[in-house]
C-alpha cells in the first residue's frame, strides 16, 4: 500500500506545480508554450513511477 500513496504524492505535487507553471505560460508568452514540454517530461516521471 505504501507504493500506491506515495504514487499518488507523486501525482498530486505534479499537477498542483502544472497548475501555475500553465498560469505562467498563459499570461506571459502564450504562442511560445514552453508548458507543455515541461508537462510532458515530468509525465514521463510520473508514468515511470506508476510502471
Amino acid at each position: 500500500m505504501p507504493d500506491i500513496r506515495g504514487f499518488y504524492i507523486h501525482f498530486g505535487i505534479y499537477i498542483l506545480i502544472n497548475i501555475p507553471l500553465f498560469t505562467v505560460n498563459a499570461v506571459t508568452a502564450w504562442g511560445n508554450r514552453w508548458f507543455y514540454r515541461v508537462t510532458l517530461f515530468r509525465g514521463v516521471s510520473i508514468a515511470m513511477h506508476a510502471a
